[in-house]
């Protein structure tokens, strides 16, 4: 009793007080002596409280010996699992309750944890599961074809990979991949995964159905063990044939372009040449004309003075119009270069006023100029220049009735980088709609005062292309009835870079601002 290892408890079998208790049993109780005990100590809240032992005793009594766990509450109020085993004898004549108790709290605590671990394995194996299905139902629905192989055996598949190749599912599994692909294809996937893939593996390739069609499919391929591979397909067939139509249609539009450009090149050539052809005679129909006009002097008829007048306006009209043609054509050709020298701005504009001023004055038109000093200069081509300007005076003469006033201003803008010029009428003005179109070849404005005017439709055409050759830029701003502003921004020196309406560096690139 005394030097048993396990706890040996005697008890009152009516009253459940501890009578007799061995050191052992103190131990696990966390009491020093029995005086310590207390009656009703080391019972707990139910199911371990004083309540249910009474029970046990009464089971004992009745029914033999009793073994159960039992929730020890000790002398600190701590708690430890006891295995309690009851036995109802007989001691020097008394009856007894003898309760024999072994300390099992470290297993009761391996045992919870255990319990515990095999819930949470348990939450993981229905939430693995969860996601394996919805993995499973997504690779069944998904339109790409997905496939297992093992040992290069099909061991899963889904639907559209199967669909793709023609077969049901269950006809391939277990067949090898190389039932898919012809003989050089399959060589080229050995051939090319063996030896250098380790990971993933892509490639677009022609795959054979179950029918013997072809079919173009992207194929890829990713190793997850040294005998399990992943393989995903995809039909790639209108892809395929998008590619080759864009192919094609990029040759068609080469050829086009080709023959275009060859087309211009014609037109360029044949224009250059006729109007050469045209101006070799007309130059000496006007030499003639001159030599006639000089030989008769005071003695010629009215009749013969008025028909060598019409033949020399109508050469001089001619030959400006072919001296357009030319000058559009070797623009265009690339053939036209710029003679620049240092220009004065003053004289540039004097020069152009003059030649269009006896026009002004046929109509009684006021010509107003303006500079904002008179020593501005610009390193330009004057030739070019001269001509944009008197392009630009002779519409505002042309387009501004009788009486009316055309002015030409210049000045330096931009922190003097640039030098502006605007010519300015008083005439009928543009329409909006008009005002992105009149800088293009051979266009004339559709309206009742441009039909009453001859003109090829090149002079603004010209006036922007030597405008952007100067790296320069041209704006219009109009209002119908109140006439037209046309602005043109030249840099001061052409060899510097070009300018932009911001005052920006630009690379010679020319714009073309329309305002209404």
């Amino acid at each position: 009793f005394e030097s048993a290892t396990i706890g040996i408890l005697v008890h009152d079998p009516q009253t459940v007080d501890l009578l007799e208790v061995n050191p052992k049993a103190m131990e696990d109780l966390g009491v020093a002596s029995v005086s310590e005990i207390r009656p009703g100590a080391f019972f707990g809240e139910s199911p371990y409280s004083l309540v249910e032992m009474k029970q046990w005793f009464r089971k004992t009594r009745e029914q033999g010996p009793q073994r159960f766990e039992w929730l020890v509450t000790r002398h600190d109020g701590s708690q430890r699992w006891h295995d309690t085993s009851l036995q109802y004898v007989k001691l020097d004549g008394h009856a007894r309750i003898l309760a024999m108790a072994i300390d099992i709290t470290e297993r009761k605590i391996a045992e919870e944890s255990l319990r515990q671990l095999n819930n949470l394995l348990e939450e993981r194996v229905v939430e693995r599961t969860r996601e394996l299905t919805i993995q499973a139902a997504a690779m069944d629905a998904t339109l790409d074809g997905m496939a297992i192989l093992r040992d290069q055996k099909f061991i899963y598949m889904n639907p559209s990979h199967a669909t793709l190749y023609g077969y049901q599912p269950d006809e391939l599994i277990g067949k090898c991949w190389t039932e898919l692909y012809t003989d050089d294809v399959v060589g080229y996937i050995r051939s090319a995964v063996g030896p250098t893939v380790t990971n993933s593996w892509q490639s677009d390739l022609v795959a054979r159905r179950k029918d013997g069609s072809a079919v173009d499919v992207e194929l890829t391929l990713t190793k997850i063990s040294d005998s399990d591979s992943v393989c995903v397909v995809r039909n790639i067939s209108e892809r395929k044939q998008s590619e080759e139509d864009r192919r094609k249609a990029h040759e068609r539009v080469n050829e086009a372009n080709r023959i275009l450009v060859e087309a211009v090149q014609m037109k360029d050539q044949f224009l250059a040449n006729v109007s050469h052809e045209l101006r070799t005679p007309l130059t000496g129909i006007l030499g003639m004309a001159e030599v006639l006009s000089d030989s008769i002097g005071g003695s010629g008829t009215p009749r013969q003075k008025e028909a060598l007048s019409v033949i020399q306006a109508g050469g001089e009209h001619l030959l400006a119009v072919i001296n357009d043609i030319l000058d559009l054509a070797r623009v265009q050709g690339g053939a036209l270069e710029l003679d620049c020298t240092d220009c004065s701005v003053d004289l540039l504009c004097r020069d152009s006023l003059a030649i269009v001023r006896g026009l002004a004055e046929k109509k009684m038109q006021d010509i107003r100029y303006e500079i904002s000093e008179s020593k501005l200069s610009c390193y330009a081509d004057p030739v070019r220049v001269k001509q944009i300007l008197v392009n630009l005076l002779g519409n505002a003469i042309k387009f501004t009735p009788g009486g009316g006033t055309v002015g030409l201003e210049a000045s330096l803008i931009m922190d003097d980088r640039a030098v502006q010029f605007t010519v300015w009428d008083t005439g009928c003005g543009i329409e909006p709609e008009d005002q992105l179109r009149i800088f293009r070849p051979f266009t004339q404005l559709d309206h009742g005062l441009s039909r009453r005017h001859a003109g090829t439709g090149l002079g603004l055409t010209l006036v922007r292309q030597f405008v952007e050759m100067h790296g320069g830029t041209v704006r219009v701003e109009s209002q119908v009835g109140a006439g037209s502003r046309f602005t043109l921004t030249l840099p001061r020196d052409i060899r510097t870079e070009g300018i932009s309406e911001t005052g920006r560096p630009t690379r010679a690139e020319g714009i073309l601002v329309a305002n209404s």
